[in-house]
């Protein structure tokens, strides 16, 4: 076999619009140079069961089945069946031989307990624990995770000193330049100037994990690697309606929130071509190295308007105790705000659980909840203002009883863009001798996983598709 390596770049739910957006913007930039030298296809979304989410989504194309098959519905919901039947393509790989490294991809975690057959394994930000491979990555994940929760729905300006100094310590042996350091600080600078720029945090992540992802791939050479960031979604989610206000019949934003905001969403894909810069570099300058960016599906345009506050749980404790458990009942699994994910760890009250849940109503409003074994998923979002009781077991009970309060929205929005079935696929191989198809295809989502395996000479399994594509240029 004599297959290029591969750098899955995995940019969350970005369509081909945003990058053709940025590249009509900035046609001097890196994003610009290498689409214009890369195959590009559409990808479309196969899942079916639930309304499409990134933590349904990915594990589709990383096991080259839909939802329906692999059953993985949410967060934290660690499902060893799929796993058994459906695993992911970075498992299939590593167990034929292929040198694997893993970085933050979405439901990589938790730490699998092989994790020393992978060059590195790095969980993705919603793990439980700092657990990676090799130990000596640990320090960023501690610092990750930290800024992770502190940031759920919105931004703080609060820094976790005591894991951020401890990153420092470590920035030699995990690879992080001082300019990435440069850049956090014009970042912080920047906020002092202008309160409403902390939401450009978000974009910092992907800028520091970078560092260690490419100084790792540089001394392990894994013929297969993933690194993820979600930073362009979190823009996109937000601020859709201040770049293509065009988009909306109906336009409830005011003009000073479109002023304040319109700027984000080019503001993210210039971190992303920075990005992908750093990795299309590394490309060029070894020729047994390809890039790869998918985004697994893509957003667009809902219905949106001011949106000051909304009720939701608040008080974990309280919520849990209103159930009939406390903390040492459960294992609180990750989960986006207003999300909540939790696994019993005794089955005695698990159906009495499940039936106290389906009593739980917002003004007529049922709570969202799904049950899998052992594992809740309840979500609990509402942003009509004033609601001061909601229904439980049959009975009125303040929210606060319950676990409940209002949560502002910091830049006055919940959502002005959504998930879209449409996603991206980029093949960019720079050192193929055939030139790529600038005719963009509309292909499965679900083809990217057999395609990898049949690149590395790995016979894929009878239940996934016969690719549309081929990844060997």
């Amino acid at each position: 076999m004599n297959s290029r390596s591969i750098i899955c770049l995995e940019v969350n739910e970005v369509p081909l619009r945003i990058f053709d957006y940025y590249v009509q913007k900035k046609p001097d930039s890196t994003l610009a140079r290498i689409m214009n030298r890369s195959s590009q296809y559409r990808t479309h979304v196969e899942d079916k069961t639930r309304f499409i989410m990134p933590w349904t989504t990915w594990p589709s194309f990383h096991r080259g089945v839909n939802d329906e098959q692999h059953q993985i519905f949410n967060f934290g919901q660690w499902e060893a069946a799929a796993e058994q039947r459906f695993p992911p393509i970075w498992k299939q790989l590593a167990r034929n031989g292929i040198r694997v490294g893993v970085f933050s991809s979405m439901q990589c975690s938790p730490l699998p307990e092989n994790a020393t057959d992978y060059a590195f394994y790095f969980p993705d930000m919603f793990s439980t624990d700092s657990a990676t491979h090799p130990e000596d990555l640990r320090p960023l994940q501690e610092f990750s995770l930290a800024m992770t929760r502190e940031n759920a729905r919105n931004v703080s300006r609060r820094i976790d000193w005591k894991h951020g100094i401890e990153l420092l310590r470590n920035s030699g042996q995990l690879g992080i330049r001082p300019g990435t350091y440069l850049e956090i600080g014009k970042q912080l600078v920047s906020e002092l100037v202008d309160k409403s720029r902390k939401t450009r945090r978000r974009s910092m992540q992907p800028i520091l994990m970078l560092d260690t992802f490419l100084k790792r791939v540089a001394a392990t050479r894994p013929q297969f690697s993933t690194f993820f960031t979600n930073h362009v979604a979190a823009a996109m989610h937000r601020y859709w309606a201040a770049a293509f206000p065009g988009d909306y019949a109906e336009f409830n934003l005011d003009q000073a929130w479109v002023d304040k905001y319109k700027d984000e969403i080019e503001y993210a894909m210039g971190k992303l071509d920075n990005i992908v810069e750093r990795l299309s570099t590394f490309v060029d300058a070894n020729p047994d190295y390809m890039l790869v960016i998918a985004t697994s599906m893509g957003q667009g345009a809902i219905p949106a308007s001011h949106v000051k506050e909304f009720l939701t749980i608040t008080n974990l404790d309280g919520f849990l105790r209103k159930l009939g458990l406390e903390k040492s009942d459960v294992e609180e699994r990750p989960a986006m705000v207003p999300d909540f994910s939790f696994a019993l760890k005794s089955a005695q009250k698990a159906n009495e659980i499940e039936a106290a849940l389906a009593t739980l109503s917002l003004a007529g409003k049922p709570a969202e909840v799904h049950r899998d074994g052992l594992f809740f998923h309840v979500n609990v979002y509402d942003e009509r203002p004033g609601l001061t009781q909601v229904s439980f077991k049959g009975q009125s009970t303040a929210v606060a009883d319950i676990g409940m309060g209002y949560m502002i929205h910091e830049d006055e929005v919940s959502c002005t863009a959504q998930h879209v079935p449409e996603g991206t696929l980029m093949i960019y191989s720079p050192h193929s001798a055939s030139r790529p198809d600038q005719q963009r295809q509309d292909i499965s989502a679900l083809d990217f996983a057999p395609a990898a395996l049949r690149h590395f000479g790995v016979d894929s399994p009878g239940y996934m598709n016969n690719p549309a594509i081929t990844l060997s240029q």
